[in-house]
């Protein structure tokens, strides 16, 4: 037994680890010795005194740059005196040019046959020169004489402007002509539906009670008179019997007018016009750029100075044709210096019209300019900006200001109109080259439109065809 408990103990022990020994516990590690920051004077006083000579260096810098902007703004002080000063030089010598003229016209008859070979300039806005120039060939228009103080209704002018009539065929005796209904009121009469020898025609009464009614009459009578185009309303010949039967007569348009056309009676409050297409919006444009073409390309050229969609009339097959030349100026060099600024409406009015500053038919593109956009769009110019006409003018005279054309507008109508408003006259396009770009844009929308509408013809008839027959509630079952 006891043999067996030290084998056991024997045993144990082979299976029983010895306890190690415990280590003494250990210190811990020094902490590394904290010191106080203390901020490098020197270096902060460094970069103090290179940000004081940045900031003095900009001082000076934009003190030199204000003296050069008050010596900019000096200069232009003494162009825009000098510029001033030359506008009322050219007036002045306009003026005298023009004394020199009427004072040679009203010389004797040898005299006037002596400078027959010299072409008679007018000033259809202020005076033109005295009845005897009529035999050197000139123009109704150059029969008014805005400084006549004395009864120029019963003066011989009137007699003389009925011979130039009378030669050119267009004299025609108020008593043939039947007025019927009227057609509708603008700034200088009012017109009628007439009936001559079996024919429908417009015909505009004038009252003349006025000089400014007596130049715009004489105007329009020869502007008119000398175009014939079908983009422009033709003119069939005038009754000369002031003051009540001066009368304009023109072919009928029943159509009404391109404003009429673009917004219906909205504009008044009514109901509005249908959507129209692109295409047929185009066309109207450009057919208006084709007669405002045939102005620019007389000679001279014939200045409209109110070209707006109100102006424009479509014929029973909705041809455009540009109307009311009451406003209508010929350019010549001799009238180019005294064209009357803020002539026509603001809304569609150039930019150097606003100024008064000279101008010539690139006004007129502007305006088309404006027009195209208001079709574009077919809603009035700077709607839903809230301004007055007066406003717009400012507005567009300071260059701030131009029309907004639709987004989905195409590319080439978009460059076409914004060319239009270009600030300086002279790079803006000629009636030819609107013309020419517009016919080009319009046969392609012409292809894409019929196109579509072939295809939307297509897929209706196939719709139909393949629809199912449905059975009459009649049949039986």
């Amino acid at each position: 037994m006891e043999a067996f408990a030290k084998r056991l103990q024997r045993q144990s022990a082979r299976f029983t680890r010895p306890a190690e020994p415990q280590s003494p516990p250990q210190a811990p590690p020094p902490q590394p010795e904290v010191k106080p920051v203390v901020p490098d004077h020197r270096r902060l006083l460094t970069k103090l005194e290179e940000l004081t000579i940045q900031l003095e260096t900009s001082h000076e810098v934009n003190k030199h740059l204000n003296g050069e902007v008050e010596s900019l703004v000096l200069q232009v002080d003494e162009l825009q005196k000098e510029n001033e000063a030359l506008k009322r030089h050219t007036q002045e010598l306009t003026e005298k040019v023009t004394a020199e003229k009427r004072k040679a016209n009203s010389s004797s008859h040898s005299s006037m046959k002596d400078a027959h070979s010299v072409p008679v300039e007018v000033d259809a806005d202020k005076g033109s020169v005295p009845l005897n120039a009529l035999e050197n060939g000139c123009t109704p228009e150059d029969l008014y004489d805005g400084t006549s103080n004395g009864d120029y209704m019963a003066d011989q002018r009137w007699t003389a402007l009925r011979r130039v009539g009378e030669a050119a065929g267009w004299l025609i005796d108020p008593g043939e002509i039947v007025l019927g209904r009227s057609l509708g009121k603008g700034m200088f009469g009012q017109t009628y539906l007439g009936c001559w020898r079996g024919g429908d025609l417009a015909v505009k009464c004038v009252r003349v009670s006025k000089e400014s009614e007596a130049a715009s009459f004489l105007r329009e009578v020869a502007a008119l008179a000398a175009m014939r185009h079908p983009n422009v309303m033709q003119f069939y010949g005038a009754c000369l019997a002031p003051p009540d039967n001066c009368w304009l007569l023109c072919e009928f348009l029943p159509g009404g007018t391109l404003s009429h056309w673009l917004h219906g009676e909205r504009l008044q409050g009514g109901r509005g016009a249908p959507k129209r297409s692109l295409g047929d919006k185009l066309r109207m444009a450009l057919g208006v750029a084709q007669g405002m073409q045939a102005l620019e390309a007389a000679e001279p050229p014939i200045l409209h100075r109110d070209l707006k969609p109100s102006n424009v009339f479509l014929n029973a097959a909705g041809r455009p044709c540009v109307a009311d030349m009451g406003l209508a100026r010929r350019l010549t060099p001799a009238s180019a210096a005294t064209l009357t600024g803020e002539t026509g409406t603001y809304v569609y009015m150039a930019p150097e019209m606003i100024r008064h500053e000279l101008y010539t038919t690139k006004a007129d593109v502007y305006s088309w300019g404006v027009l195209l956009a208001e079709c574009l769009a077919q809603r009035p110019p700077y709607e839903g900006l809230y301004l007055t006409p007066v406003q717009v003018a400012l507005s567009v005279g300071d260059d701030l200001l131009r029309p907004t054309l639709p987004s989905d507008a195409p590319e080439p109508v978009t460059n076409i109109a914004l060319a239009c408003f270009d600030p300086e006259p002279e790079n803006r396009p000629s009636f030819a080259l609107i013309v020419h770009h517009m016919r080009a844009v319009c046969t392609s929308i012409e292809a894409t439109e019929q196109e579509q509408a072939q295809s939307e013809s297509g897929f209706s008839r196939f719709f139909k065809q393949s629809r199912p027959a449905v059975p009459s509630a009649a049949a039986g079952p």
